[in-house]
């Protein structure tokens, strides 16, 4: 995370699922918070627990999984 005046900017490498990008803003405890996706690059999507029952595209693609590394 980094501060750019009252500005929070947290970058994440990957295509986050809105509600985890809504946790992070939420666990920042901060007023003013911006999350960004692929940013330094990109490891594919990073899906929610509930995505995981729906075995959509996101999910078979995804780089992480629960702690499990499926790249090197």
């Amino acid at each position: 995370m980094m501060l750019v005046g009252n500005l929070a900017i947290v970058g994440i490498p990957f295509e986050v699922y809105s509600d985890l990008a809504l946790q992070v803003v939420a666990q920042a405890g901060l007023p003013n918070v911006a999350v960004l996706g692929q940013t330094n690059g990109s490891y594919g999507y990073l899906s929610n627990q509930a995505a995981y029952g729906m075995n959509s595209y996101t999910v078979t693609h995804a780089a992480i999984r629960y702690g499990l590394q499926m790249f090197e």
